[in-house]
């Protein structure tokens, strides 16, 4: 059924041109999403979500240069278990057990 729906857009949207096909798929695409998120967010916790894409989004900008420039060059010299037992030595390491 999904794949004649699908099919059935496509079919509409090249029958009227460029313009106005791929207008309408726009249109739907953006219906869709709307109306997908928008049931997700009230029909769940919406506390629990909107604290946690605000927990997420603060974790991400912390982390964005750190985890932009990781290379692992370290690995890959095979030096990575010197810089781990390194780490955990003056207790920079998260898990050193």
């Amino acid at each position: 059924m999904l794949i004649f729906v699908m099919t059935l857009i496509a079919g509409a949207s090249a029958h009227m041109g460029i313009n106005k096909g791929v207008r309408l798929l726009s249109i739907v695409g953006f219906g869709v999403m709307t109306t997908m998120m928008m049931m997700g967010l009230l029909v769940d916790d919406t506390t629990f979500i909107l604290n946690l894409f605000v927990q997420s989004l603060g974790s991400y900008m912390q982390h964005l240069l750190d985890l932009g420039f990781q290379t692992d060059a370290f690995e890959q010299l095979g030096a990575y278990m010197w810089v781990w037992v390194w780490m955990c030595v003056y207790g920079y390491g998260q898990r050193c057990a």
